[in-house]
């Protein structure tokens, strides 16, 4: 879902909301590199339980973080209609 909102500068601001169980969450729609369908990750040996493993993608590889573990979340299985947000991080 795509929506606008005030920014704290007066400015509106797109936003990417998802949801994570049944939470739902929101990021700047100018941090989001790109949305693609869950594909498997490679499991990363001594990672923390959120950590699923890292993805390559066209040549960076990238962590894959489960937010419903991060966030103390109740586990689920993934579904078809699970996908990966890969966003920019400063």
């Amino acid at each position: 879902m795509d929506q606008k909102t005030p920014s704290q500068t007066g400015r509106e601001i797109e936003l990417l909301s998802f949801k994570v169980n049944d939470q739902e969450y929101s990021l700047d729609i100018m941090s989001v590199r790109e949305i693609r369908g869950w594909s498997k990750a490679t499991p990363l040996p001594h990672s923390p339980p959120y950590m699923q493993g890292v993805i390559n993608l066209r040549g960076s590889v990238l962590p894959i973080v489960d937010l419903s573990i991060r966030f103390g979340l109740a586990e689920r299985e993934v579904s078809p209609r699970d996908v990966i947000i890969v966003v920019n991080v400063d």
